[in-house]
């Protein structure tokens, strides 16, 4: 409602033009953001402090695989994130769901990313990594051979087996776990990315090196798929340490990811087998500067209309934007906890959670919220479903 002060004795045209730019106003506003920010969401379920979360992915099923960073490296499964009747209301009384392990690497101090080249087989690269996340690692041991590996999780030909143990009923499930390449080649490999169309390799971000391979899961063999100066850290750079790429992502044929130093998002087209399009010509592109709105980029998700969701670690907030639009702080912040380290996101697959995206976080491992809090690390559900950003 407009008032006017009673000396002033407007038109009806100008009182129907104010009335008409502020519902134009309105109406834009509410057709590019949720019109309720902070968006809905709920902890599925929470891990001992201290847990590093590192990835995540979402199986076919509905199913998450998470992986661990520190302080073991571990891969965990949640089950039926949604069987829970509260689920898709959002409500703060549903309770949470539990997690197993599925496997823990001693070979290894810590895992990093994980995706899924063809249905159920996964593959996850981890290795001893120091330095708290800010992008030192010790990728030689004493005879100079690399300490970063790969290894495919294979849930194709799996099999429940149930049984009993000391008195208690137990489920154990037949998963086939095989190291595939011992990345010699590689200074701190970091996300992982499926090429779409294309089962037999992956694409692993090298945060120290500043470029991104291509392995092949049959043969173990990983070659520098695309290297571009917009994945390298600056050398003055601060926040994000010597961390250049980071998370990596396929989408309409380029391949988007994150430099944490430069706090932006790139992309650029990639053939069909995940070499830099053209040759190495293919020119990259920048999707976003969030510099403005945060000192750190993670891992991220992309939706089904482009909508780029990033974390931001120690900022501890989630971001969406687009390229050409302004970003939008649709949660967490400094100060709090919803997103307190928040490491990666993915959507759900089916069309019940397909809208749910679910962001991992380590706790506040890398930066303690104010200074000094921490926790274990959990994941969270958000609500996307009313969020439009055009």
């Amino acid at each position: 409602m407009t008032y006017y002060h009673h000396k002033c004795q407007p038109s009806l045209f100008t009182g129907f033009l104010s009335i008409l730019l502020f519902t134009s106003s309105c109406l834009s506003e509410s057709e590019n953001h949720y019109a309720h920010l902070p968006l809905p969401n709920h902890i599925i379920t929470q891990f001992p402090s201290p847990t590093w979360l590192e990835n995540i992915v979402v199986r076919s099923n509905g199913d998450l695989l998470l992986t661990e960073f520190a302080p073991t490296a571990s891969l965990y499964l949640v089950s039926n994130p949604h069987t829970n009747p509260h689920q898709y209301s959002f409500s703060p009384n549903r309770s949470m769901s539990g997690w197993k392990t599925i496997h823990t690497f001693d070979s290894v101090q810590g895992l990093a990313g994980i995706a899924e080249p063809t249905e159920d087989l996964f593959v996850v690269v981890g290795g001893n990594i120091t330095g708290g996340g800010n992008g030192t690692s010790n990728n030689a041991n004493g005879n100079g051979s690399s300490l970063f590996f790969a290894w495919t999780i294979d849930f194709r030909h799996n099999t429940i087996l149930q049984g009993v143990t000391d008195g208690q009923e137990e489920t154990k499930q037949n998963i086939n776990i095989t190291q595939i390449a011992q990345l010699t080649s590689a200074l701190l490999p970091n996300g992982v990315a499926s090429i779409p169309g294309n089962p037999d390799a992956v694409l692993i971000a090298d945060s120290l090196a500043g470029l991104v391979w291509r392995l092949d899961i049959q043969t173990g063999s990983h070659k520098v798929a695309v290297k571009v100066p917009e994945m390298s850290a600056p050398t003055n750079s601060s926040g994000g340490g010597l961390v250049g790429i980071n998370g990596i992502k396929m989408h309409l044929g380029y391949l988007y990811w994150t430099n944490s130093a430069t706090v932006e998002i790139y992309r650029v087209k990639l053939d069909r087998d995940g070499y830099h399009e053209g040759n190495g010509t293919a020119v990259v592109e920048t999707v976003a500067d969030l510099s403005p709105q945060a000192t750190f980029l993670d891992d991220f998700a992309i939706d089904d209309d482009g909508v780029v969701w990033v974390v931001t670690n120690s900022d501890n907030t989630l971001l969406a934007v687009k390229e050409g639009k302004k970003a939008v702080l649709v949660g967490g912040g400094k100060t709090e906890l919803t997103f307190a380290g928040n490491t990666a996101a993915a959507f759900g697959r089916d069309h019940k959670s397909r809208k749910t995206l679910y962001v991992i976080t380590c706790g506040g491992l890398r930066a303690p919220v104010n200074g000094t809090v921490t926790e274990g690390g959990k994941v969270v559900a958000v609500d996307t479903s009313g969020f439009r950003l055009r």
